[in-house]
Protein backbone atom coordinates (compact mmCIF):
# COMPACT_ATOMS: atom_id res chain seq x y z
CA UNK A 1 0.00 0.00 0.00
CA UNK A 2 2.90 2.28 0.79
CA UNK A 3 4.30 1.77 -2.72
CA UNK A 4 0.94 2.59 -4.27
CA UNK A 5 0.72 5.78 -2.19
CA UNK A 6 4.24 6.89 -3.21
CA UNK A 7 3.47 6.12 -6.83
CA UNK A 8 0.33 8.27 -6.71
CA UNK A 9 2.17 11.15 -5.04
CA UNK A 10 5.00 10.95 -7.57
CA UNK A 11 2.60 10.85 -10.53
CA UNK A 12 0.64 13.80 -9.14
CA UNK A 13 3.84 15.83 -8.70
CA UNK A 14 4.94 15.08 -12.27
CA UNK A 15 1.50 15.95 -13.64
CA UNK A 16 1.42 19.27 -11.76
CA UNK A 17 4.90 20.20 -12.94
CA UNK A 18 4.03 19.45 -16.55
CA UNK A 19 0.62 21.17 -16.54
CA UNK A 20 0.48 24.60 -18.22
CA UNK A 21 -0.17 27.58 -16.01
CA UNK A 22 -3.71 28.81 -16.22
CA UNK A 23 -2.85 32.37 -15.19
CA UNK A 24 0.62 33.17 -16.47
CA UNK A 25 2.34 36.19 -15.04
CA UNK A 26 1.64 39.32 -17.11
CA UNK A 27 4.38 40.28 -19.51
CA UNK A 28 6.40 43.31 -18.63
CA UNK A 29 5.03 46.38 -20.42
CA UNK A 30 7.03 47.27 -23.48
CA UNK A 31 7.55 50.72 -24.86
CA UNK A 32 5.03 51.50 -27.61
CA UNK A 33 6.42 51.45 -31.11
CA UNK A 34 6.93 54.91 -32.56
CA UNK A 35 4.19 55.88 -35.04
CA UNK A 36 5.13 55.08 -38.61
CA UNK A 37 4.49 57.85 -41.06
CA UNK A 38 3.04 56.50 -44.26
CA UNK A 39 4.94 57.45 -47.41
CA UNK A 40 2.95 55.33 -49.86
CA UNK A 41 0.88 57.49 -52.16
CA UNK A 42 -2.44 55.76 -52.88
CA UNK A 43 -3.00 54.86 -56.52
CA UNK A 44 -5.87 57.33 -56.81
CA UNK A 45 -3.50 60.16 -55.75
CA UNK A 46 -0.76 59.32 -58.27
CA UNK A 47 -2.09 61.78 -60.90
CA UNK A 48 -1.39 64.62 -58.42
CA UNK A 49 2.29 63.77 -58.00
CA UNK A 50 3.76 65.44 -61.13
CA UNK A 51 2.08 68.76 -60.34
CA UNK A 52 3.06 68.59 -56.66
CA UNK A 53 6.68 67.76 -57.57
CA UNK A 54 6.82 70.62 -60.06
CA UNK A 55 5.43 73.10 -57.53
CA UNK A 56 7.68 71.85 -54.70
CA UNK A 57 10.73 72.04 -56.99
CA UNK A 58 9.90 75.63 -57.89
CA UNK A 59 9.39 76.60 -54.25
CA UNK A 60 12.45 74.79 -52.88
CA UNK A 61 14.88 75.30 -55.75
CA UNK A 62 15.55 71.55 -55.79
CA UNK A 63 15.25 69.26 -58.76
CA UNK A 64 11.86 67.53 -59.04
CA UNK A 65 13.76 64.22 -59.26
CA UNK A 66 15.37 64.89 -55.85
CA UNK A 67 12.05 65.40 -54.08
CA UNK A 68 10.78 62.52 -51.99
CA UNK A 69 7.42 61.86 -50.38
CA UNK A 70 7.95 62.29 -46.65
CA UNK A 71 4.39 61.89 -45.36
CA UNK A 72 1.03 60.88 -46.80
CA UNK A 73 -1.95 61.11 -44.48
CA UNK A 74 -5.47 60.09 -45.42
CA UNK A 75 -7.77 62.84 -44.13
CA UNK A 76 -11.23 64.33 -44.43
CA UNK A 77 -11.02 68.11 -44.66
CA UNK A 78 -13.70 70.19 -42.92
CA UNK A 79 -14.47 72.28 -46.01
CA UNK A 80 -13.61 73.02 -49.63
CA UNK A 81 -10.59 75.07 -48.49
CA UNK A 82 -8.84 71.75 -47.76
CA UNK A 83 -7.74 72.98 -44.36
CA UNK A 84 -5.81 75.83 -45.95
CA UNK A 85 -8.23 78.57 -46.94
CA UNK A 86 -6.88 81.94 -48.05
CA UNK A 87 -8.02 84.98 -46.04
CA UNK A 88 -11.31 86.19 -47.52
CA UNK A 89 -11.73 83.06 -49.64
CA UNK A 90 -15.24 81.62 -49.84
CA UNK A 91 -15.27 77.82 -49.62
CA UNK A 92 -17.92 75.11 -49.63
CA UNK A 93 -19.00 73.91 -46.22
CA UNK A 94 -18.85 70.17 -46.81
CA UNK A 95 -16.56 67.38 -45.72
CA UNK A 96 -13.92 66.71 -48.39
CA UNK A 97 -11.99 63.43 -48.40
CA UNK A 98 -8.35 63.76 -49.38
CA UNK A 99 -4.73 63.71 -48.25
CA UNK A 100 -2.04 65.75 -46.55
CA UNK A 101 1.17 65.19 -48.52
CA UNK A 102 4.64 66.40 -47.60
CA UNK A 103 7.49 66.44 -50.14
CA UNK A 104 11.10 67.30 -49.35
CA UNK A 105 14.51 67.40 -51.00
CA UNK A 106 17.51 65.90 -49.16
CA UNK A 107 18.45 69.42 -48.12
CA UNK A 108 15.67 71.93 -47.84
CA UNK A 109 12.44 72.74 -46.11
CA UNK A 110 9.56 70.29 -46.53
CA UNK A 111 6.71 71.44 -48.76
CA UNK A 112 3.22 70.76 -47.40
CA UNK A 113 0.23 70.11 -49.67
CA UNK A 114 -3.44 69.52 -48.96
CA UNK A 115 -5.34 67.63 -51.65
CA UNK A 116 -8.82 66.33 -52.37
CA UNK A 117 -9.70 62.99 -53.90
CA UNK A 118 -11.26 64.90 -56.79
CA UNK A 119 -7.83 66.17 -57.85
CA UNK A 120 -7.71 69.63 -56.30
CA UNK A 121 -4.68 70.60 -54.23
CA UNK A 122 -3.12 73.58 -52.52
CA UNK A 123 0.35 74.35 -51.16
CA UNK A 124 -0.21 75.06 -47.48
CA UNK A 125 2.33 76.87 -45.31
CA UNK A 126 2.17 76.03 -41.60
CA UNK A 127 0.65 79.37 -40.59
CA UNK A 128 -2.46 78.69 -42.74
CA UNK A 129 -2.78 74.95 -42.12
CA UNK A 130 -5.80 73.70 -40.19
CA UNK A 131 -6.20 70.12 -39.03
CA UNK A 132 -9.18 68.18 -40.32
CA UNK A 133 -12.06 67.47 -37.92
CA UNK A 134 -10.99 64.82 -35.44
CA UNK A 135 -7.31 65.28 -36.31
CA UNK A 136 -5.32 63.44 -38.91
CA UNK A 137 -6.24 59.87 -39.74
CA UNK A 138 -3.39 57.61 -40.81
CA UNK A 139 -3.79 55.33 -43.74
Amino acid sequence: MRVAFLTCVTLAAVACAAAPQLNPAPAAPSAPAPPRMNTDLPAEALPLLPALREDAARRSGASAADLRIVVVEDVTWADGGLGCAQPGQIVTMALVPGWRIVLAAPEGAPQHYHASRRGGWVWCPAERSRSPPGGLQRM
